[in-house]
């Protein structure tokens, strides 16, 4: 039988009510009496939220034990709630289950097409969007679980935030359960579905997501009623789906920002009306190991800032993709026929390149000409791929910030056209390289570097003999070779933030997986 998830709406409380409510969250028990300033403070805050219980304890306990009277008068003066921008992103995280483990990355997508964002984030949303509030949320201990991983932040809701999001979400947003056959109807113009067995839709919908790994929509008729009815979608997740291709009706989501069919196993085409989709964003195709083919005139997606492929395909398309002006993060995963890579394409905003599992890709031809903007590559787990190769001096000007090498077996020592980037260079992860064997010299003149990471690679056998001029290094990791470390030079102290560390391997991996999330 099918369920909304149920919302209970608490009356809101007398004033005097309030304060009693979070005078007993924010303190021990009778420790108020020792701070009448503090419960003066209290009196403004709860006077400003109006008596709404779960918010008043929600602010509370992430005041608990904390007599901090700057800390008080901050919460007071914060806009957290106040915000109509603010309260409705944190509405939506009302829209995963209790004890889900959000990404910042994903949360950023759906506030961005929702269009939450303000104007000078939406551009750079990948790296600055979200943090600022969610660095917010997490300082006042309205997040748990928060793991900060450079790029962007996993996370989850505490209980009672959760609760509190329902409580501001009330109808505009719903978590929706279903069992097979099930007609019931709904009208939130945001909805989740923790099932697949989905066969109702709403005209009013703007965001309908399926937030459970593995569960994913199946049915023909769901799909076609929301590709034909739900005029001003703007955000659509089908991962999981196990659909083969989408309805050309699809091109008729004017209002479509992000879509995704990640990790649906049966999706072998996608219909070409998807490119008279002229506001979509973000479009994830990554885990669709039988994708045939890419439609015919992508290059029209004069939005798409942000795209991730997995296809059967022995090269991309490279007219079209070349006309994606507005891309900036670009994800190729587990395509395992490709063979090259950008042999003549120029992608003027592309600030984020990722090649992972391409197992038959032997070249990737990059410089500053076609690659003005680059600053983050990853290139993981691509067998044949010989970095050295096709590249000569063509990148010495590329302007690289963040580079990460993960089981890279031809590698034997870092590319010289890394050199190019010395100026802006900041982060070096190689992890799992398995004939590397030395790094390079003039690695330590890489004025800017910041973080450097060397893990699971066991034939390194030196390190660079002026590895103790890293001036700005402030994080070393070398992981399971501690005489290889004793016996470099690096001194510390000689810069104040320099830190040296041997990391034990799990808790590298772990980096690794998380960064490349």
């Amino acid at each position: 039988m099918s369920s909304i998830s149920p919302h209970h709406f608490l009356d809101s409380l007398s004033e005097e009510d309030s304060l009693c409510l979070f005078v007993k969250w924010a303190f021990r028990e009778g420790a108020e009496r020792r701070y009448p300033d503090l419960i003066e403070i209290a009196k403004d805050i709860t006077k400003k939220y109006h008596g709404n219980p779960l918010a008043l304890v929600t602010l509370a306990i992430s005041l608990f034990g904390n007599v901090d009277k700057h800390k008080w008068i901050s919460l007071r003066d914060s806009e957290i709630w106040q915000d109509e921008n603010r309260l409705a992103m944190f509405a939506l995280f009302s829209l995963s289950p209790i004890n889900y483990v959000f990404d910042s990355f994903h949360v950023a997508f759906l506030w961005s097409a929702l269009g939450l964002l303000p104007l000078e984030s939406n551009n750079q949303i990948l790296k600055h969007g979200p943090n600022q509030y969610l660095n917010e949320l997490h300082s006042r201990s309205f997040l748990e679980y928060f793991v900060d991983y450079g790029t962007g932040s996993t996370f989850k809701l505490h209980g009672l935030v959760h609760d509190y999001a329902k409580s501001v979400a009330r109808t505009y947003s719903q978590i929706i359960t279903s069992s097979f056959g099930s007609r019931q109807r709904w009208n939130a113009r945001n909805a989740s579905f923790l099932s697949n067995d989905v066969t109702t839709i709403s005209a009013t919908a703007r965001t309908i997501l399926f937030p459970i790994a593995g569960v994913g929509a199946t049915s023909i008729d769901f799909l076609n009623a929301l590709a034909s009815r739900c005029k001003y979608l703007q955000f659509l997740d089908l991962s999981d789906s196990t659909y083969e291709t989408l309805p050309q009706s699809i091109g008729n989501l004017k209002h479509l920002r992000y879509l995704s069919l990640e990790n649906n196993k049966s999706f072998k085409k996608l219909a070409d009306s998807i490119c008279r989709l002229h506001n979509l964003e973000v479009l994830i195709l990554s885990g669709c190991t039988k994708l045939e083919a890419l439609p015919k005139g992508l290059g029209n997606l004069i939005s798409l800032r942000h795209l991730e492929i997995t296809t059967n395909l022995h090269c991309l398309p490279e007219d079209d993709t070349a006309r994606l002006s507005s891309l900036q993060t670009l994800r190729v995963e587990s395509c395992k026929n490709l063979k090259s890579l950008f042999a003549k394409t120029r992608l003027p905003s592309l600030r984020v390149l990722v090649v992972s599992g391409c197992s038959s890709l032997r070249s990737l031809p990059l410089d500053i000409e076609h690659f003005p903007l680059l600053d983050t590559l990853v290139v993981d787990n691509c067998d044949k791929l010989e970095l050295s190769e096709g590249h000569n001096d063509q990148n010495s000007n590329l302007r690289l910030k963040i580079l990460h090498f993960v089981s890279m077996p031809n590698l034997v020592t870092l590319p010289q056209w890394l050199q190019g980037s010395m100026k802006t260079f900041q982060y070096l992860l190689v992890s799992c390289c398995i004939n590397l064997v030395v790094l390079p010299e003039w690695l330590p003149t890489m004025v800017c570097i910041k973080t450097l990471y060397i893990t699971n690679c066991p034939n390194l056998l030196s390190l660079p003999n002026d590895m103790h001029r890293f001036a700005t290094i402030e994080r070393f990791v070398i992981d399971g070779y501690p005489e290889l470390f004793r016996n470099t030079q690096l001194q510390v102290g000689e810069c104040s933030h320099q830190q040296t560390t041997i990391d034990e391997t799990a808790e590298i991996e772990d980096v690794v997986e998380v960064e490349l999330k």
